[in-house]
């Protein structure tokens, strides 16, 4: 079974996932905080946004609702997580296309540059190649003055991967989210099988290797979990 079978067939159950944004565990208020943030600082007026890994588009839909119109394209494995983004997209002002498809493969099929490339914790299923890849691609497809905005589990520096794993499985056992034990073991097993992290020094490495110039991190959690990072 491949990797990428493994998590399309995770996030074809999107209702555990739905769990942890409800109770904000992955800091999803956070991230919008951020996407919105840095989208009304931008010196570039964005209007075309590709985002790889969309899921249901929560988050982007938050973000955007009420700046302006922008043409959105998402793509995503998972044709549940899309029928959910079609919803969630209602809300802003604008078109948007979604394309069922590895973001790895999906390049062939975009025919256009954008202002912005947002990644939102979908990068950490791949190895550090693959991501360089991805950032890569992303880089060539940026609009001028467009910038790729990377939300995403990110370990401490020095911290080996079942170290992280076991503080995040920690802390998902431990909060109250009124789920059930199925959901908690689903979970648990897509964390502990499928989630492979870097550190933020390694993620600068890979954003300068792929040819962006500049690599800031513009949020931190107290729990040093997530981070969110703009490369332009």
């Amino acid at each position: 079974m491949t990797l990428a079978k493994t998590t399309k067939e995770y996030f074809e159950e999107w209702h555990p996932y739905d769990l942890l944004i409800k109770h904000n565990y992955m800091r999803h208020v956070e991230m919008i905080d951020c996407l919105r943030t840095e989208w009304e600082a931008s010196s570039n007026q964005m209007q075309d946004v590709l985002e790889l890994g969309c899921g249901n588009a929560f988050a982007v839909a938050k973000a955007f609702k009420e700046l302006g119109a922008i043409q959105y394209t998402g793509v995503d494995l998972s044709k549940t997580a899309l029928e959910e983004a079609a919803l969630n997209l209602a809300e802003i002002e604008g078109g948007f296309k979604l394309i069922e498809s590895d973001i790895r493969t999906a390049w062939t099929g975009l025919n256009k540059d954008y202002d912005l490339v947002v990644a939102g914790f979908c990068l950490h299923h791949f190895s550090s190649n693959e991501n360089l890849q991805i950032l890569k691609d992303a880089r060539q497809r940026l609009a001028e003055g467009g910038c790729c905005m990377v939300y995403d589990i990110v370990t401490r520096e020095g911290e080996q991967r079942e170290d992280y794993i076991e503080r995040l499985v920690e802390g998902v056992q431990t909060r109250e989210m009124n789920m059930s034990a199925t959901q908690l073991e689903s979970i648990v097993h897509h964390i502990t099988h499928y989630d492979f992290p870097i550190s933020l020094e390694e993620w600068k490495e890979l954003a300068l290797a792929a040819g962006f110039k500049s690599v800031e991190c513009k949020y931190r959690d107290p729990e040093e979990h997530y981070a969110f990072l703009r490369f332009s």
